[in-house]
């Protein structure tokens, strides 16, 4: 029986654990600077995007998910004056790290041709980075 009540013990004690790691974990988990999900149960043809403000030298990292069933859904980010600083193009997931020079508000651009499907893109604060210019 004392066997019994100490599997008990270990079992509320690994629950306990496990509690505060979800707790710390949702407390602390990165928020999104932006993000874009659309989902289209026949073609769709369009763009959506969505703008976020970084500081010069801000490190962020953009995460894109798309289940296709057909059609494409194509990412861009553009920098304040509508320049691409990055063409993410049209995979099925992708997370990249990039370091943006300048200040600004900076725009996440998704485009859909034909899409049928569900598109995520998001964009995270990576840290801070130190520019050498």
């Amino acid at each position: 029986m004392g066997g019994h009540i100490g599997k008990k013990r270990a079992a509320a004690g690994v629950l306990a654990v496990a509690a505060v790691l979800l707790a710390v974990w949702l407390f602390t988990r990165p928020s999104p600077l932006a993000e874009i999900h659309r989902s289209f149960s026949s073609p769709e043809t369009g763009s959506t995007d969505v703008s976020f403000p970084v500081e010069a030298g801000e490190r962020i990292r953009v995460r894109i998910s798309t289940r296709t069933e057909s059609g494409v859904m194509e990412v861009t980010l553009l920098d304040e004056a509508g320049e691409v600083v990055y063409a993410f193009g049209s995979a099925k997931y992708q997370e990249r790290r990039l370091t943006l020079p300048d200040a600004g508000t900076y725009t996440l651009e998704t485009q859909f041709q034909g899409f049928t499907g569900d598109g995520e893109a998001v964009v995270y604060s990576d840290g801070q980075s130190f520019s050498t210019r």
